[in-house]
């Protein structure tokens, strides 16, 4: 399964092999995203993440992208697409270095303000 692992099924594959205890196949999936995240993010699966999942690839120092912008535009398509509290917290320190009138505009958004208050 860890050779056919593309940004499309990715969630998917790491979401089973956790299930199933297939600890070897959660880590070469969370390899994959943390190197793919853009793509994984514009998938339909993305949605499918965790939010502990979520909020520990993108705590990881090996997440692979151009911009801390890209991964706040990912969380808020993220939260937008959830009916419920998404537990996630804003204040992870890879955001850390997003400009604060950046994180300020982010969290005037509607969704990212109920997220924000979900502690």
């Amino acid at each position: 399964m860890a050779s056919h692992l593309h940004p499309s099924n990715c969630v998917g594959v790491r979401n089973f092999a956790e299930l199933h205890g297939h600890n070897e196949l959660v880590t070469r999936a969370d390899q994959f995203i943390l190197h793919n995240f853009t793509l994984v993010a514009a998938s339909e699966e993305f949605h499918e993440m965790t939010a502990n999942n979520l909020e520990a690839i993108i705590a990881s120092s090996y997440l692979n992208v151009r911009s801390e912008v890209r991964v706040i535009h990912s969380v808020v398509v993220i939260f937008a697409g959830s009916i419920n509290c998404f537990p996630l917290s804003l204040d992870n320190a890879l955001l850390q270095y997003i400009p604060s009138f950046v994180l300020a505009l982010v969290r005037l958004h509607s969704v990212t303000t109920v997220v924000c208050n979900c502690r």
